[in-house]
């Protein structure tokens, strides 16, 4: 969900570039924060609706599910969509793996999770 593409970014840039010229009318100018706030607004609702019918109905399904995202939405953040990501790729690994073994894993294949610097 979270690499799903969007005209938003090349509304942005257009708009970037549109406000780099005094001669662009403010009506263009207008429109595109509009569409920019249009596609903000349609991902945050898809994101919504695919976490509240779809991923949480599955996780309260399972008690085990949702005893781990409920331990992982306590640590400090984790929001539920990390949670959720966390899950799915815990749940691909074995059950027997120790916490060097995870460490030991390559970079590509938990980089997603790994907090980088702001």
């Amino acid at each position: 969900m979270q690499r799903s593409t969007s005209p938003a970014p090349k509304f942005k840039n257009q708009l970037h570039a549109t406000q780099q010229t005094t001669t662009t009318p403010d009506f263009l100018i207008a429109s595109r924060h509009q569409s920019i706030a249009h596609f903000d607004a349609q991902i945050g609702y898809l994101r919504r609706q695919v976490f509240d019918l779809i991923v949480f109905d599955l996780i309260a399904a399972d008690e085990a599910l949702r005893q781990s995202c409920k331990l992982l939405v306590s640590a400090t953040g984790i929001a539920a969509a990390s949670a959720i990501q966390l899950l799915g790729e815990r749940l691909v690994l074995p059950d027997n793996m120790r916490a060097k073994q995870w460490g030991a894993m390559p970079a590509s294949i938990h980089a997603s999770t790994r907090p980088t610097p702001a």
